[in-house]
């Protein structure tokens, strides 16, 4: 097994790599990834930048250039479910584009041609998680998590989001996109993510500065719980 993980920020890899044993870095384009270990297993850690595409080019580099065989996103992530708390973690049990839309040709909202419109996590890694969570008495939500080219800090965006989704626990702009790489190539994935803001709930100068103010925290929460999980994996 070798485990590629992708983060969006520096902060939100900081954590993995200082736990990182015998890292090696290796540079392809503009990224650099970091291979070693992990609580004993095998993993290539990398910070993708923001969006979409830069989180799928990474995910398909490491499956085709490092050969890993499963992937595990970290981050941050905006809430959206009213009992979803700043620092809470939610583990994603599916995931879905919020900014998908070829409704005109008759395909559900969110879905691309020849694609799912939801894309699983692994059911093994998220048992694992949550055991992780629960050992570490944090508070942890499993569900939706849909992902978008978009902060979503304005009421606008979040009713946007409910309307189409409405079970939908946060929202973040790279998780899916790792986790249609990761259906496409057929290898499990994992998406924990820990709440910086509320998405828009309260308002936009506000929900701009709960994630100035908390996302390097949360990084660390989330890929805390990360490194939990990869612990437990397969016990």
């Amino acid at each position: 097994m070798k485990i590629g993980i992708i983060a969006a920020l520096d902060v939100e890899c900081r954590t993995l790599l200082d736990e990182m044993v015998d890292a090696k870095q290796i540079s392809v384009g503009p990224h650099v990834f970091y291979e070693g270990q992990l609580k004993g297993k095998d993993c290539v850690v990398v910070q993708c930048g923001v969006g979409k595409v830069a989180a799928g080019a990474v995910a398909t580099v490491l499956i085709t250039q490092f050969g890993v065989d499963h992937l595990i996103n970290t981050g941050s992530s905006g809430g959206v479910m009213k009992d979803v708390k700043i620092k809470d973690l939610v583990i994603a049990d599916t995931l879905a584009y919020a900014d998908v839309d070829i409704t005109s040709f008759g395909r559900p909202y969110g879905q691309l041609p020849d694609l799912p419109v939801y894309y699983p996590s692994d059911p093994i890694w998220i048992e694992a998680a949550e055991k992780a969570a629960k050992e570490m008495a944090w508070a942890y939500h499993v569900g939706l998590i849909v992902t978008s080219d978009t902060f979503v800090c304005r009421d606008t965006q979040r009713a946007n989001i409910t309307k189409h989704f409405p079970e939908t626990l946060a929202c973040e702009m790279e998780g899916c996109a790792i986790a249609q790489i990761a259906y496409m190539y057929k290898i499990p994935v994992l998406v924990i993510r820990s709440i910086s803001d509320s998405a828009g709930a309260d308002s936009e100068e506000n929900t701009s500065m709960d994630f100035d103010r908390f996302v390097a925290e949360v990084g660390h929460l989330a890929a805390e719980l990360v490194l939990k999980t990869i612990e437990i994996y397969g016990e």
